[in-house]
């Protein structure tokens, strides 16, 4: 975005905040500060300034009882609109920030919305790896678990997979096809449409030797090499080899895709996970640490979750197993493609015993004074499940509406019961990488962040595949196998 642009939506932005945030609607451009936010891979985020408000206390007004903030966060949607429901988004953020989970709704209009801003620092992935951090972590996500919201009960994960395949498979071919001429000296040419057969694990796993094989070492032309235009809707940071994007073709426009969505299935079915209201994209940057908690300790610092984009009912497997993919993964980068995949900091065994018995051990007890102070950030240090005082009517009414637990259970929680977890969160990690896999492609195509999507999207099958060989040479889900 150039200086012209960017003024044009800091004018934009100020008539947006007049009509929306309260007590801005005599603000004058002189008094009003715009600047972006740097991250989200959806989204455009800014963060606006009321310069008369600033060091002003945001308290309320003599007129009546609402507060006038002196900065504010104007997010704007990015990407096709059939990616996400907006309204399904906008609900969600309005009934957390009615419980006072998440920030203030200030306004919302077609283009986005203008949220509360937090003075705070969004986690950085290296401090998701401290261990008093990741049980804070942890206990929070329990409590996340538990709200009851009026959505569809229908776990997304395999709604979304299938709607993105869709999607990325229309993405691919269209690209494909307008830079067919430029592709003759590679001899890879866009499959058609196949009717979809079922293949055993086997012939999967050899049909992508064979693409790999079969490729390596070709260079797709410059044409398909360039930031996304109307003639290349492609966004690739670099070029890509016809080995890369043969894979991308073949698990998005062909019977082999398909049939590898549908063992995925077969197979975390068959590895039981209460479905639960997700977050579904807990990485760092959707964690906020407010400024005002950096002097607790780690443990009890409240921490805020944010961006609920693609919250839904979903397999609890597969929030955590999310989390833990996003320790490895940086995007932090300033050089194209603008992310790192570093196998070695997927938390360890040890470090995903420590996750889930602090999840465990909060889940078990999570009640109104519970999630309350989870959110506050007053939860008490220890892991092991107490008895719960009951809770004063005020207090009660004014704490986030959870599922009550029907007991509150005073006895550790077993070995055994983080083992069964760590057993399903794992299967759930190819769940995670196949998920957004399929959906970097869409975005590649609709998103105008700087960002290398495909090879994102790349990178993110090549773990998926060395984890499933993984996995299934384990033998630990033998009995899971759907053959």
């Amino acid at each position: 975005m150039n200086i012209d642009e960017l003024a044009q939506l800091a004018q934009r932005a100020l008539n947006w905040c007049r009509l929306y945030v309260h007590g801005w609607s005599n603000l004058t451009p002189e008094q009003f500060e715009f600047s972006p936010i740097k991250g989200g891979l959806s989204n455009q985020l800014y963060r606006c300034v009321n310069r008369n408000r600033v060091g002003v206390p945001a308290t309320a007004s003599a007129s009546d009882d609402q507060e006038v903030p002196s900065c504010v966060l104007l997010r704007l949607y990015g990407g096709d609109s059939a990616f996400v429901s907006r309204e399904h988004d906008n609900i969600i953020f309005a009934i957390l920030a009615e419980r006072r989970v998440g920030p203030e709704l200030h306004g919302i209009f077609t283009e986005g919305r203008i949220e509360e801003f937090i003075e705070s620092r969004t986690l950085q992935r290296k401090d998701l790896a401290i261990a008093d951090l990741s049980r804070n972590i942890a206990r929070r996500l329990a409590a996340f678990h538990s709200f009851p919201l009026p959505l569809s009960k229908q776990p997304c994960l395999f709604v979304y997979i299938e709607r993105w395949q869709a999607m990325a498979a229309e993405v691919l071919r269209v690209s494909m096809a307008e830079a067919q001429p430029a592709l003759a000296s590679s001899q890879l040419a866009v499959p058609p449409a196949q009717p979809s057969r079922s293949r055993s694990n086997s012939d999967l796993n050899d049909g992508l030797a064979r693409i790999r094989s079969t490729h390596s070492g070709t260079n797709i032309p410059d044409r398909v090499g360039r930031t996304a235009t109307r003639e290349s809707p492609i966004n690739v940071t670099r070029p890509l080899s016809a080995n890369d994007l043969k894979l991308l073709l073949d698990l998005t426009t062909t019977d082999f895709g398909t049939a590898e969505a549908q063992w995925l299935k077969a197979f975390l079915l068959r590895v039981p996970s209460p479905v639960v209201f997700c977050h579904n994209d807990l990485q760092e940057g959707n964690i906020l640490e407010p400024s005002s908690a950096r002097d607790t300790s780690f443990r009890r610092r409240p921490l805020r979750f944010i961006d609920y984009e693609y919250g839904a009912y979903n397999y609890r497997a597969f929030d955590i197993a999310n989390h833990f993919c996003e320790w490895s993964i940086d995007y932090n980068v300033d050089a194209a493609p603008y992310f790192s995949i570093t196998g070695k900091d997927f938390p360890t065994r040890a470090q995903q015993e420590i996750f889930i018995q602090s999840y465990l051990s909060a889940w078990e007890c999570v009640d109104d004074r519970v999630a309350a102070s989870l959110f506050e950030g007053d939860d008490d240090d220890s892991d092991r499940p107490t008895a719960t005082a009951t809770t004063t009517t005020a207090a009660a009414s004014a704490a986030p509406q959870v599922r009550r637990a029907a007991s509150i259970r005073t006895s550790p929680i077993t070995p055994d019961e983080v083992a069964r977890v760590v057993r399903e969160v794992n299967a759930y990690v190819l769940a995670s990488h196949f998920m957004w896999s399929v959906w970097s492609i869409v975005q590649a195509a609709t998103s105008d962040i700087a960002f290398g999507y495909v090879e994102y999207a790349v990178q993110r099958l090549e773990v998926y595949f060395a984890l499933k060989a993984q996995l299934l040479a384990s033998g630990e889900y033998s009995d899971d196998q759907s053959h």
